[in-house]
């Protein structure tokens, strides 16, 4: 009767610690898929940064290439008429100067507005699956902005 009782006793801990090498290999994967899929996200993010910041220096370079060429026109007109002098020209620059600091500034606002708005549910998303991992139970951080 004692051998069948170690036998039991044997076969009870054999199973008990298959199921929790089965629990384990399976949170280890559902953990692996999730940082898999948080690090996808990371790199949606990171990649929608450049693209956002390489269209707002593109379209900057573009309207101060313009301004640039608007000023060398108009400086080379009044020249033709004999009224480019000093004075004209500092006007032209300083003008050309506090434009373009004022697209920039534009630009930039609007660069940062673009990106808040493309990355907001992915920031979100990205908040909401890295707290549910460390608050299983729904404290912690709710993914509101």
């Amino acid at each position: 009767m004692s051998v069948v009782v170690v036998v039991v006793v044997v076969v009870v801990v054999v199973v008990v610690v298959c199921v929790a090498v089965v629990v384990v290999a399976v949170v280890v994967a559902v953990a692996s898929v999730v940082a898999a899929v948080v690090v996808v996200v990371v790199v949606v993010v990171v990649v929608a940064i450049v693209v956002v910041v390489v269209v707002v220096v593109v379209v900057f370079v573009v309207v101060v290439v313009v301004f640039v060429v608007v000023v060398v026109v108009v400086c080379r007109c009044l020249r033709r008429r004999g009224r480019c002098r000093r004075r004209g020209r500092v006007v032209v620059v300083a003008v050309v100067v506090v434009v373009g600091c004022l697209l920039l500034l534009c630009l930039l606002l609007f660069g940062f507005v673009l990106l808040w708005v493309s990355l907001k549910p992915t920031v979100r998303w990205a908040c909401l699956v890295a707290t549910s991992l460390l608050h299983p139970f729904g404290s912690g951080f709710t993914g509101h902005f």
